[in-house]
């Protein structure tokens, strides 16, 4: 009794929600039947009538064509019958508007009596018949209607004109052309406009309800479960009948009327029955895991089935999530792979082929991230060495799989989906290609280079076909660069320790670069093939560039091997396409590889000598150099010769390492070897008569040749480093024409000894010692003296150029002449020399007119004033003199002061006419500004040696210090000096008309009254204090009779007459 009970409480239970439900659902279906029945009647009925309407103006309109192609037919009027009636408008006209446009009567012409009299005859006759020309007799109920009394309907309204007769055509004119009636332009489509209210009423509203219906269900189960009214049993079949419901109430009822509430509902019914059969075996344990695994395929199945037919991208996503997530919900922690992805697989298959089928580029994306998560999850958490094979296997098989998809052919997708098409087909490859990587680096999985060489090869070569197969390079290229990562983890986790470990990684990266290459070769006729073989290339050689140290054990050779086997890839790219850009990134990237296994392995224990590097580097360059030569296109030769040039620049770059490091232990061999490679930069500045190539040379050639001074120095680098200077100051004016006509090539003579001059006096100083060094300044003066003398006969021709070699030669020959006083001699001789150059240049900058000359005169002259103003050092260079107005502060300071005022005279008049227009934007149109600052400095230096020299003079010891003790005598002193001082200038502004001198006197003056009347009255005493009052006294009256007689004097009745 209790069972029955139970059994019918739970049938109850069971059956009562369906009811409610399908209750609910036909109320909902019935209401909207009838609402639908409605709408559908009213609109038929406005259909009708606007059809009606759209007959009868038709039929009238036929009416009068047929009319009108009955008047054309009749014989011409006479003349006066054509001035009586008006001209009708076309028919083309009256099809488009009711009211017809009459035209002025034409004026009647005279003819003769005989045609007038033949036109009376056929106006008289009787009119013929209607003509229809091109159109078969009208159809029958058009004929009916007429006959019904429809006739008044289709004849024309009374206010119209009758039709009027044209004259009939004479019979030797010329037949008229016929002109076809103009094709009336198409209105543009109207922008499609998304009915919001149309959205969300119907879609909106159908899946927020088939959502709440599967809430509803879920809170039914819970509340049931809570009070235990049925049992595990009835639940799961519970779960299933509403699942099942829902389906057939989607396809049996609701399809043909409501289909997005259908699929909403039936996407709501597989969710159920997903969860139902989920339940029955991972909470309830009603049945094992096969047959669970059964029904959620077969679950899976139908969706797809349903998708498929009713075309439900709706339902293919809920049938996509639970097929995926059935593993998940089925898992029971046991690792058994075979099954996981053999049902993964076939799982991939049918969604991928709903989504080829019905255009869901979204479902294929979906399928790859979720087939991609169990993937990694397993081979990141389960994967071990044992299985290492089988992990290959499955990445391989899913990669095949995804590379297989077809192309979306053009016009059956939307461009959205053909680019989300292609990422998938894309993203399929590169995404087992990225597990190589993982692969390569870990340690835990034994020796996995062959796994890892099989699955990176195929994997590539899968790539590449893929990309080659839908003309897409992004694949490869990507698959490019995973390579290159899957080769540097590999060497970087696993340091090859033997030549076989090598020699392995080295043919990995040859195969691998083979692939790409091959992939190019094929693809001649795409324009982007190339870029797959030349990023892994380009990038083969730079992960080469870091891994140097890896031939330690092994030699050379096989990175030697990799190095030219992907140089000559390059190379062969760059060829074939007349890529000229690729010419230059090998010729970098190559020359950065080889030199840096030169400096990481020449010379070591085991390795080759260092002449086998350098013949290398020589040897390549030289190569670099005939391939640039015998180039055809113009474009390609000169990035030909540009590739050359940088591959021999970069290789010199690396020569100093063989020094540093004591190779060879002769620095003979390091200068003939970095001078082939300077020579062949050289050549390469002639031929594309290029002066920054000739400086770039010049300045590697200098520091590298500076750099290994440090290790030995003897007289093969004095003598070494003195040629090449001179072949650099001297090259413009043996070089081509082509090349002499360059500003840069004289530049490069200019600085070739200042870049040597370092170097040359570290070597001059060990071989011959300090005695006579300044001839060295000397001897560079005169490399530039005989440059600048060839400028006259060899020099550019174009006035520009030409003025810049004989600026910076002679500039330079300037500089060495100055510096060679400091260098022989030491202490103020630095500054004194400074200042000379100063003036120098200035002379030049009036002589040649170059904006670098002044201002480099005017930086030399602040750092004489900084030397002499500012620097406390400058007390210690010499003891107190004997002698002190004559002694070394003399020189010291007023040398400079003169040059200044030298520099100041130079500019003066000259400055602001020849300034530059972004000088006139900083300093103005009006005031010699630089020349007024070069007087500045004057007037400080001679100020600061008055100074000097009393603090001298009354020094009690030998050492020359600036005292703050107070000794009357030397105040005294100090202040009647600056009076006089401020003196010597007021009469110089005077003199000068110069307002600058005045004021300046005018503040020294100001200056001298506050020191008298501020510490002299303090400190001083008796005659002193009186002498000093005195002194100034007489100053100021001087100057005020001064500005009275000179500058603010009066005007005499003559004068101002």
């Amino acid at each position: 009794m209790n069972d029955a009970m139970e059994l019918l409480v739970g049938l109850m239970v069971c059956v009562l929600p369906l009811a409610v439900v399908g209750g609910i659902i036909a109320l909902v279906v019935r209401a909207l039947g009838q609402g639908r029945d409605g709408g559908r009647l009213d609109a038929l009925e406005m259909d009708v009538a606007q059809l009606r309407g759209e007959n009868r103006t038709l039929l009238h309109r036929l009416s009068q064509l047929e009319a009108k192609l009955a008047d054309s037919a009749q014989p011409a009027r006479s003349p006066s019958a054509q001035q009586a009636e008006p001209t009708p408008a076309p028919a083309e006209e009256e099809a488009v508007a009711s009211t017809p446009i009459e035209e002025p009567a034409e004026e009647p012409t005279e003819e003769p009596a005989e045609e007038q009299a033949e036109e009376q005859e056929q106006a008289e006759a009787p009119p013929a018949a209607p003509i229809v020309l091109g159109v078969e007799n009208p159809p029958a109920h058009i004929v009916a209607a007429r006959s019904a009394g429809e006739a008044a309907s289709l004849t024309p309204p009374a206010t119209q004109p009758a039709p009027a007769t044209e004259p009939a055509p004479r019979a030797d004119a010329p037949p008229a052309a016929t002109q076809p009636a103009p094709q009336p332009v198409p209105a543009p489509a109207p922008p499609v406009k998304i009915d919001w209210e149309q959205w969300i009423g119907v879609r909106g509203a159908a899946a927020f309800g088939a959502s709440i219906l599967v809430l509803a269900g879920v809170f039914f189960f819970e509340y049931s479960i809570e009070h235990g009214w049925i049992t595990p049993a009835m639940r799961v079949i519970a779960g299933t009948l509403v699942g099942l419901g829902c389906l057939v109430a989607a396809e049996l009822r609701l399809r043909k009327t409501h289909t997005v509430l259908a699929n909403w509902l039936g996407g709501a019914g597989i969710a159920i029955l997903y969860v139902a059969f989920w339940a029955g075996n991972a909470l309830y344990h009603l049945y094992p895991v096969w047959a669970a695994s059964i029904m959620l395929i077969a679950v899976t199945g139908a969706c797809v089935t349903l998708a498929v037919k009713r075309d439900a991208p709706a339902i293919a996503a809920l049938g996509l999530l639970g097929g995926f997530a059935t593993p998940l919900a089925l898992s029971t922690g046991s690792d058994r792979p075979y099954a996981l992805f053999s049902y993964l697989l076939l799982l991939d298959g049918a969604m991928l082929w709903v989504a080829y089928k019905r255009r869901w580029a979204w479902m294929a994306i979906l399928c790859l991230i979720a087939t991609a998560f169990y993937q990694q999850g397993w081979l990141l958490a389960r994967l071990d060495e044992p299985r290492v094979i089988l992990g290959v296997a499955l990445v391989a098989v899913f990669a095949a799989l995804f590379a297989a998809l077809p192309t979306q052919k053009e016009g059956e997708s939307e461009q959205g989906e053909r680019l989300l098409w292609k990422l998938a087909r894309s993203a399929g490859v590169l995404i087992p290609l990225l597990f190589t990587i993982p692969l390569a680096v870990r340690g835990d999985l034994g020796d996995t280079y062959w796994p890892t060489a099989v699955q990176l090869v195929l994997l590539t070569a899968a790539a590449c076909w893929v990309g080659r197969r839908h003309g897409s390079f992004f694949l490869p290229a990507g698959a490019a660069l995973l390579s290159l990562g899957t080769l540097l983890g590999w060497g970087v986790a696993h340091v090859p320790e033997t030549p076989l470990e090598v020699w392995k990684l080295a043919g990995l990266a040859l195969a691998v670069g083979a692939v790409f290459h091959v992939n190019a070769e094929l693809r001649r006729d795409a324009a982007p093939g190339w870029v797959p073989a030349a990023t892994f290339h380009i990038g083969g050689l730079v992960v080469l560039a870091l891994s140097a140290a890896w031939v330690d054990d092994a030699g050379p050779w096989p990175w030697l091997a990799v190095w030219g086997a992907l140089s000559v890839f390059v190379a062969r790219l760059a060829h074939r396409g007349e890529r000229a850009k690729l010419q230059l990134a090998s010729a970098v990237l190559g020359a950065v590889g080889l030199g840096s296994a030169l400096a990481a392995q020449a010379g070591r224990d085991g390795q080759p000598d260092a002449a086998l590097y350098l013949g290398l580097l020589a040897g390549a360059a030289l190569l670099m150099q005939l391939g640039g030569l015998f180039r055809r296109a113009p474009e390609a030769r000169a990035m030909g010769d540009h590739a050359a040039a940088a591959f021999a620049l970069l290789g010199l770059a690396f020569v100093p390492a063989l020094a540093w490091r004591e190779v060879a232990g002769q620095h003979l061999f390091l200068y003939l070897a970095t001078g082939a490679l300077a020579l062949l930069a050289l050549l390469v500045a002639a031929r594309r008569a290029s002066g920054l190539w000739m400086i770039a040379t010049l300045v590697v050639t200098a520091l590298a040749h500076q750099s290994w001074l440090a290790s030995q120095t003897g007289p093969v680098d004095l003598v070494g480093m003195g040629v090449f200077a001179a072949l650099f100051a001297l090259a413009p004016v043996f070089a081509p024409r082509a090349l002499r006509e360059q500003a840069w090539a004289w530049r490069t003579a200019a600085l070739a000894g200042p870049l040597y001059l370092i170097g040359l006096r570290h070597a001059w100083l060990e071989v011959l010692g300090p005695s006579a060094i300044g001839l060295l300044a000397l001897g560079l003066a005169a490399l530039s003296i005989g440059a600048a003398t060839a400028v006259r006969a060899r020099g550019p021709e174009a006035k520009g150029a030409r003025r810049v070699a004989m600026v910076w030669l002679t500039a330079s020959a300037a500089g060495f002449v100055t510096l060679a006083i400091p260098l022989q001699l030491s202490n103020e001789w630095i500054t004194v020399g400074w200042a000379l150059e100063a003036l120098a240049l200035t002379a030049l900058w009036r002589r040649f007119d170059h904006t670098g000359l002044k201002y480099l005169a005017l930086g030399l002259g602040s750092a004489v004033m900084v030397r002499l103003l500012m620097n406390p050092y400058v007390l210690d260079y010499h003891p107190k003199s004997a002698l002190p107005v004559l002694g070394w502060l003399t020189y010291t300071y007023l040398v400079p002061a003169v040059c200044l005022l030298g520099v100041w005279f130079l500019l003066r008049t000259e400055e602001v006419s020849r300034r530059r227009s972004w000088e006139r934007s900083i300093l103005g149109e009006k005031l010699p500004l630089l020349a007024n600052y070069a007087a500045t400095g004057a007037l400080l230096l001679v100020f600061a040696w008055i100074n000097l020299t009393i603090f001298e003079y009354f020094a009690p010891g030998s050492e020359l210090v600036i005292p703050f003790d107070r000794l009357p005598a030397r105040d005294l002193t100090l202040s009647i000096a600056w009076a006089l001082y401020a003196l010597v200038l007021l009469a110089l502004g005077m003199w000068r008309q110069s307002t600058a001198l005045r004021v300046t006197s005018l503040a020294l003056i100001l200056g001298t009254s506050g020191k008298v009347f501020l510490y002299d009255l303090a400190h001083l005493g008796d005659l002193y204090r009186v002498a000093s009052l005195a002194g100034l006294a007489i100053s100021l009256i001087v100057i005020s009779l001064a500005y009275q007689r000179f500058v603010f004097r009066r005007q005499t009745p003559e004068e101002a007459r």
